[in-house]
């Protein structure tokens, strides 16, 4: 069995000060993530309600690669796209490039699953590795999660 460490300081931490934690200090927790050897580091919300630049809210990929790491970089880096929440339709995404993040972490609600799947098919389609999250699955039973992975 392998582990990977994922970090979302600053997209889960950004409920705490609004997402504004400053371009500088944005910066320096990507760089010491990467330093840290993180596996995977999501850089915080992929998001059409983009407030500044100052915050861990981003309208695209490029704007995320502005604030990456300059040098080689060995952790993954991803964004999430929460559906119903300050939401970026997957079609404004850019294709994947090298250059930004690698992957989308899609999350949803049990009445999004068939919107959730469309859109980690067009995530897909352009490039990128999706990792779909289920919102709230202490509500789901049994029956209906294994289904949820059949999906």
């Amino acid at each position: 069995m392998s582990l990977q460490i994922l970090d979302c300081t600053l997209r889960d931490g950004g409920y705490i000060n609004d997402w504004r934690f400053g371009r500088k200090t944005i910066t320096s927790i990507l760089d010491k993530l990467e330093c840290a050897k993180i596996d995977i580091i999501e850089c915080g919300f992929l998001t059409g309600m983009v407030q500044e630049k100052e915050c861990s809210l981003f309208n695209s990929t490029a704007n995320i690669e502005e604030v990456l790491p300059k040098r080689e970089r060995s952790s993954m880096y991803v964004a999430m796209i929460a559906i119903g929440e300050k939401e970026l339709h997957p079609s404004k995404l850019t294709p994947y490039d090298g250059k930004s993040i690698e992957g989308i972490r899609l999350t949803f609600h049990k009445n999004e699953i068939d919107l959730a799947i469309e859109w980690a098919h067009i995530i897909m389609e352009k490039g990128y590795r999706v990792f779909m999250q289920p919102v709230g699955t202490v509500f789901y039973s049994d029956i209906e999660l294994l289904q949820l992975v059949e999906k």
